[in-house]
């Protein structure tokens, strides 16, 4: 789980795993739909200080597409879909995102990723 990470540290930290599992291992990035970070996960330049949006969990879905981790997870996705908050996920932490780029999300999600497995075009 990658919680309320910067989106710069979030691909560093991704692309360090994707190097050293390979093409041939998934990784699954966990990425947080909670609105706002929990005050364990520190304040300083690695971590993402804004409320979350959309936007956010939107970009951090095309970094794991980009990098080609065959995956993520999405911590409470009912947040995203507008669900009152539970137990652990009261208001106070920003649940449910509010709804300005929920439309791009939805999108995203309905254009699916190229497989893995397919070969990528070579370099040159």
């Amino acid at each position: 789980m990658l919680y309320f990470y910067s989106e710069e540290y979030f691909r560093r930290t991704v692309q360090r795993l994707h190097r050293l599992v390979g093409d041939k291992t998934r990784i699954f990035p966990g990425i947080s739909a909670l609105g706002y970070a929990h005050p364990l996960a520190g304040k300083n330049k690695l971590y993402h200080s804004e409320p979350l949006t959309f936007d956010y969990v939107a970009k951090l879905v095309e970094i794991t597409r980009e990098i080609g981790t065959g995956g993520f997870s999405i911590f409470h996705h009912a947040t995203l879909f507008g669900y009152e908050p539970g137990q652990y996920t009261r208001r106070e932490w920003g649940a449910p995102l509010p709804p300005e780029g929920r439309e791009r999300f939805v999108q995203l999600l309905s254009s699916p990723a190229t497989p893995t497995h397919v070969a990528k075009p070579a370099v040159e």
